[in-house]
């Protein structure tokens, strides 16, 4: 018999660190805790994997059959569960027995009864009355007949993902090769992936283009040089770049350290935007290339040209592969997005003309609190870890404290 100090838990995602390591995200049900716990560990203590239920109790855990769940890509749902949409203080959110409350995202719909697949929010987000909801319902549908209307437009379900080489900063990596498909494509995307449970890298599918030719051989990178390509492989330009009849550019490229943050696939063009981050300049530039993909977490040196007008920052060229900081850490969520493990010093109170506390860290700069009560930055927080994401603060992009680690 379970004591009554057990807890049912959902093993609810998997994510990869930048060194290397794998981790299975343990929710419990009723959104009180959250545990982190290497793959490989827990399906060597309780042969338990993503999508399981999983009772702890007396410090053991172990699998139980509970609820239908599936898994897609690197994260598990709940199947058609059974909820009730009620509104709570102006915001509509799905209640039931077992998920406490989960964030409804389509505030067009009506008050009722609905099935819904429950799964863990990237972060938890909080009500106006200030409880934490860590579960969202998704592919809604109602069981008193109401027309469940659409909240979005259709977006690409699947973020460019990548697997633990990428993560743990290996070469630039070709496009993946796929075969081709057919099927509709959604709406505003150009392809989309298929996926299944226990693997890492998806099968890419291109809907009524012609699949690019990536295999072209060496860094040639275009970057955004307007004319002649300067360099090809991994050459050093030994001539200026002509930017105008009789006029010799005396901007010099200057040769930096990156981590890619996100990237954009035209399809159309065959040119993938990355964007990167500058460790030693804490900025943000952009790199393109009709050559390879290079993976988000994966850090090299390049060639970087800042303009004059706006002091933006533009790669000209990929050189090397270059080994992770050793003070960052950080991985992929199972939405595709980065973040980041740093330390933070330099506290500076909210006042005056700073509207949020803030703090900085090596390679990041300045780090902002974070929006819920559990990532607000105080004194003590000076030599703390933190984890950090990129957020949108006022129109503009800061690093955020998402978690306070320790």
């Amino acid at each position: 018999m379970a004591s009554p100090d057990s807890q049912i838990f959902l093993a609810s995602r998997r994510f990869s660190s930048l060194e290397g390591k794998t981790y299975i995200t343990l929710i419990s049900v009723k959104g009180a805790s959250k545990i982190d716990i290497e793959e490989s560990m827990l399906k060597e203590q309780s042969n338990c994997e993503l999508g399981d239920f999983i009772l702890l109790s007396d410090g053991k855990l172990e699998k139980i059959d509970y609820l239908p769940t599936k898994v897609v890509d690197n994260f598990a749902r709940v199947c058609d569960y059974r909820v009730s949409l009620e509104r709570i203080n102006g915001t509509l959110v799905f209640v039931s027995t077992v998920f406490p409350k989960a964030i409804c995202r389509n505030q067009n719909l009506a008050i009722g009864n609905y099935k819904a697949d429950i799964m863990l929010l990237a972060n938890p987000e909080t009500l106006p009355t200030g409880e934490q909801v860590h579960f969202v319902g998704t592919n809604v549908k109602s069981l008193d007949g109401h027309l469940v209307p659409s909240d979005l437009a259709a977006i690409n379900p699947a973020p460019i993902r990548s697997d633990l080489i990428d993560l743990l900063g290996s070469a630039a990596v070709p496009i993946l090769q796929t075969t081709g498909g057919s099927g509709p494509a959604p709406e505003g995307s150009t392809s989309f992936v298929e996926f299944s449970k226990g693997v890492g890298i998806p099968k890419k599918r291109y809907i009524n283009h012609k699949k690019p030719n990536y295999n072209q051989g060496g860094f040639v990178g275009k970057g955004f040089t307007k004319g002649p390509i300067v360099g090809a492989g991994f050459a050093v330009p030994t001539k200026d770049v002509i930017v105008g009849e009789g006029f010799v550019s005396d901007i010099k490229p200057q040769i930096l350290r990156v981590v890619v943050l996100s990237i954009d696939e035209n399809v159309d063009s065959g040119i993938n935007t990355h964007f990167v981050w500058i460790l030693d300049r804490q900025a943000v530039a952009k790199f393109d290339t009709t050559k390879y993909r290079l993976a988000p977490g994966h850090f090299f040196e390049g060639s970087f040209l800042q303009n004059v007008s706006d002091q933006k920052w533009n790669c000209a060229e990929y050189r090397k592969r270059i080994v992770k900081p050793a003070k960052i850490d950080g991985g992929i969520d199972f939405e595709g997005k980065i973040w980041f493990s740093v330390i933070i010093n330099g506290f500076q109170p909210a006042g005056g003309n700073r509207k949020f506390a803030q703090a900085t860290a090596k390679y990041f700069g300045d780090i902002i609190e974070g929006e819920c009560e559990g990532t607000k930055l105080t004194p003590e927080c000076n030599g703390k870890r933190v984890k950090i994401q990129r957020r949108k603060l006022l129109e503009e992009s800061v690093w955020m404290v998402v978690e306070i680690l320790s």
